[in-house]
This record gives structure tokens, sequence and C-alpha cells, in this order.
């Protein structure tokens, strides 16, 4: 257990003492180690009681995020994107803003025609940031 411990501490990772009471002579854990956080059970029921509220604390649920928000904040910087690079493919915009080509397609398609324009075939066709003419 303590070259565990060892390994934890050198790598700068938060550990964590899972203990069972019943398992050692003295009912604790050792002296050394009772600073620790930690865990103590005397079933596995509250082992996994212990487990899952140990990782409910360190690794919160991330909030759920609206899909329709999302991909406006994706169109929007397509549009930026594009107007600093024009003539892009959907999968080099992709890659410039980190996300999955389907989800470029879905956010980028629904531009066409109002704010953005596609030039060349629907493989490789390329985009460009419309211009807006005087009057038009």
């Amino acid at each position: 257990m303590t070259l565990e411990l060892g390994i934890a501490y050198s790598l700068e990772e938060r550990a964590f003492l899972v203990a069972n009471p019943k398992a050692h002579v003295s009912g604790d854990a050792p002296a050394d180690l009772r600073g620790l956080d930690s865990i103590r059970y005397e079933s596995y029921a509250e082992l996994g009681d212990g487990l899952t509220a140990l990782l409910a604390k360190e690794f919160p649920q991330a909030p759920a995020v609206d899909p329709n928000a999302y991909l406006m904040d994706v169109q929007a910087k397509a549009v930026d994107l594009l107007a600093s690079s024009d003539g892009l493919t959907m999968t080099a915009t992709a890659r410039a803003l980190n996300v999955a080509v389907p989800i470029a397609q879905a956010a980028i398609r629904r531009l066409v025609g109002m704010r953005l324009e596609m030039r060349g075939a629907t493989r490789g066709a390329r985009y460009f940031v419309r211009s807006i003419r005087p009057g038009a």
C-alpha cells in the first residue's frame, strides 16, 4: 500500500486510503497513514457508498449543454474563422474549430446562403463569408 501511495505522491496525484477497520489488528489504519483522506467501511455496501460519494465530489457532473446554443456558438466561431481565413474546406474548418466534422456541417450548412457561401462541388467545397453588396 505504501508503494502505491508513494507513486501517487510522486505524480502529484491525490491519494485516498480505503480501510476496513476489522482488517487491522488495532482496528484502525497504521499510525503514519491516519491523517490521509480515507473511506472507512465494514461492508461492501458501505465501501460502494463511500466510493460513490468520493467520485461525485471529485468529479462533479458537467451541466448539460443545450445543443442549439452549442451549434449557435460553433456558427459564430465559424463565421469569425472564415472572415479571417476565407476558403476553408469543411474538414479544415472543423479541425480549426476543434469540433467533429458532423458538428461543423450541422452548424455551417445552416448559414450557407445567408451569411456564408459555398464554392465548388459538395466534396472539397470551400466556404466564404458572404459579401453584402449595398442595395442588395
